[in-house]
């Protein structure tokens, strides 16, 4: 008597828009009982698995939704999505800004953009105010990433955001992690889009929608600025130091919005052990610096910065080399705005002029 081979089930996969989804689903049920072949295609959006002994459909359903598709059997595709709970939009049917993905990357936006508001109200509200904000988008991904570890594919690219956005958390850089990963969603989500059959992008307007993504990142992690009340900070940065070096400068630019004159006074930080404001100027040939015993006036509707006509302000009595990368937190005393904390980011030198000061102790 002849043994008839199991018969194969079909389903369909929304959601995938790479090799790398067909590796991690195929990775995945395979290592499920009562599973003797599975195969995915990414062309046809499908995926065919021979059942064994103790095979249950539930388990694979469950397996690739953990991973962050939808699932549902072919002989369900045209009428209800069943037990998959996977919607039309999802499998690809329905317009994209209903999928998953979609709502994902829109909540993280709207996130992000409301904590940096709130951010630029009240400057003084530490860098972990982002956090939130990165956990909305960072969880699901970091989900998908644990799922996908443990069913064989442990470096998954929902692995390495995870691992770079937890990096920049805790090196101090929040801002720039949950502006990482809402691009990785929007990166994710036109893969999505052009992927669809009856959505389809042409490879023109795919370079065009990644090279723009690329153009904002830059603005979106490199912004750097501070207010308080009619005054803006913009960049503070200090310039990265050799080892054994005991002084390092620091430059910012401070723009005064209001009707009334103010004054930088002076700069503290319990990271350094002093830092003066210098200005700098050449006689006779010999470059001599001297503290501003003033401080830096800020007339009113002006931009004034300390990087200008040979200004600067000394970070002085290191007790590290300062690398790149670094950042430090201070506050800036202001005549009239009163005391603002900033951020000085630490950054190569550059060959600008207002950075060529050599310091000596």
């Amino acid at each position: 008597m002849t043994t008839e081979p199991a018969t194969k089930i079909k389903y369909r996969i929304g959601g995938m828009d790479c090799a790398s989804c067909v590796s991690k689903i195929e990775n995945a049920v395979s290592r499920l009982p009562g599973v003797e072949e599975v195969g995915v295609s990414l062309a046809s959006a499908s995926m065919t698995v021979r059942p064994g002994p103790d095979f249950a459909k539930s388990a694979v359903e469950r397996q690739v939704k953990a991973l962050g598709y939808a699932i549902t059997a072919d002989d369900d595709a045209a009428g209800s999505p069943g037990e998959t709970g996977a919607s039309h939009a999802d499998l690809g049917e329905g317009p994209w800004w209903k999928t998953k993905k979609a709502i994902l990357t829109a909540t993280t936006g709207a996130a992000l953009a409301l904590t940096y508001i709130a951010h630029l109200i009240f400057p003084a509200v530490p860098q972990w105010i982002f956090v939130p904000a990165l956990a909305v988008g960072l969880i699901p991904v970091a989900r998908r990433a644990v799922v996908a570890a443990t069913t064989g594919t442990p470096f998954s690219i929902e692995m390495l955001m995870t691992i770079a956005a937890v990096g920049a958390l805790f090196i101090g850089a929040a801002e720039e992690a949950v502006a990482v990963v809402f691009l990785f969603l929007v990166g994710e989500l036109l893969e999505g889009v052009a992927a669809r059959p009856k959505h389809r992008l042409n490879g023109t307007t795919m370079r065009n929608l990644i090279a723009s993504l690329l153009f904002l990142l830059p603005t979106a992690t490199l912004a750097h600025e501070f207010k308080a009340g009619s005054l803006l900070i913009d960049h503070p940065k200090v310039i990265e130091t050799p080892p054994g070096a005991k002084v390092a400068a620091g430059y910012l630019t401070v723009v005064n919005e209001g009707e009334a004159d103010d004054r930088l006074v002076a700069i503290e930080s319990t990271a350094i052990a002093r830092i003066e404001m210098h200005s700098s100027q050449i006689v006779d040939g010999i470059a001599s610096m001297k503290p501003m015993e003033n401080g830096l006036a800020l007339p009113a509707g002006k931009t004034v910065g300390l990087g200008e006509d040979g200004t600067h302000a000394m970070f002085m009595d290191l007790t590290k080399q300062l690398k790149e990368g670094e950042k430090i937190e201070a506050v800036l005393v202001f005549e009239k705005a009163g005391r603002v904390p900033v951020v000085f980011n630490v950054e190569k030198r550059s060959a600008q002029k207002n950075e060529r000061h050599e310091h000596q102790q």
